[in-house]
């Protein structure tokens, strides 16, 4: 199937700006992929992944931020937002299976540098994942609301709290009702496109997610991390209830990331942007000199 390009303007008012959002649908082994970006011509590349149940919209304070001059392009992951439902979801849904998808997706992009991964969550999940299987393809991690945990209970448990509504992670089927309780949780204030999104995603994107992030495999994303050399940066919200934020802070790392703790709690993308955007803007700015 030839690649399907649509072309639409997004105007988002900030400062009196409106900036032009190209939206494309690239086929993939594992599905269709959507996905959107600004600033196709510039040399350098930020590459935005979200959460579970969420879609690119989510990063909206990001792609029309005056912030970045960067090519900048965010993803729907494979049954999520205008995404397809994986055509093999055993496998695509899993934090290998996402980050094999966008391993395709970032090769036939022919990207003029090797892209910066800012990962949401989930996300940041699926970035540490690009990172271990594909490191010649990543300038960077920077990543929020994300520990990285070995995939076992234990693990799992070390790097993530208890926190009330945890079960909806990995339901099979939301309601109305659960889509409406899962993002007042990730969002004191949210809006109606966040409760669409968790309601369109396809239940077993979560369910089987999460089943493989508890599976036992010999699979360490802290072992990925502790001995990465690459630029690496945390963002931890400090109201964050669900995240350890000790936890990451206390990892033997072999090259000392940036951690930066902003006052924000799982929704540091969104609840604390400008904040956000400043530090990724200097963040990625090292990386590319």
């Amino acid at each position: 199937m030839l690649k399907q390009i649509i072309f639409f303007l997004i105007f988002f008012a900030l400062n009196a700006e409106a900036f032009l959002l190209q939206e494309e649908v690239t086929p993939l082994s594992s599905g269709r992929l959507s996905w959107v970006q600004r600033n196709p011509e510039a040399d350098q590349t930020i590459i935005f992944i979200p959460a579970n149940s969420t879609s690119k919209r989510i990063f909206r304070k990001q792609l029309t931020s005056s912030f970045f001059d960067q090519r900048l392009i965010a993803v729907d992951l494979p049954g999520h937002g205008a995404s397809e439902n994986a055509l093999n979801p055993s496998f695509t849904y899993s934090f290998e299976g996402y980050a094999a998808s966008l391993i395709e997706f970032i090769e036939m992009l022919h990207l003029k540098t090797k892209p910066v991964l800012c990962g949401w969550s989930l996300g940041g999940h699926v970035a540490i994942e690009i990172l271990r299987l594909r490191p010649d393809l990543v300038a960077g991690l920077f990543l929020t609301g994300t520990p990285p945990i070995d995939l076992t209970p234990e693990g799992f448990n070390a790097g993530f709290k208890p926190f009330l509504g945890c079960e909806l992670m990995s339901k099979d089927h939301f309601t109305k009702e659960d889509a409406v309780r899962f993002i007042s949780l990730l969002w004191p204030s949210y809006e109606s496109f966040m409760v669409d999104d968790a309601e369109r995603t396809d239940g077993k994107a979560r369910s089987l997610m999460i089943a493989q992030a508890l599976s036992g495999k010999r699979i360490s994303q802290r072992q990925t991390i502790e001995n990465t050399l690459i630029p690496l940066a945390f963002v931890i919200g400090t109201a964050d209830e669900g995240i350890n934020g000790d936890y990451i802070k206390g990892l033997a790392f072999k090259k000392a990331p940036e951690i930066h703790e902003i006052s924000a709690g799982h929704d540091t993308i969104w609840g604390a942007a400008d904040d956000f955007n400043e530090r990724l803007n200097t963040f990625v700015r090292k990386i590319y000199g």
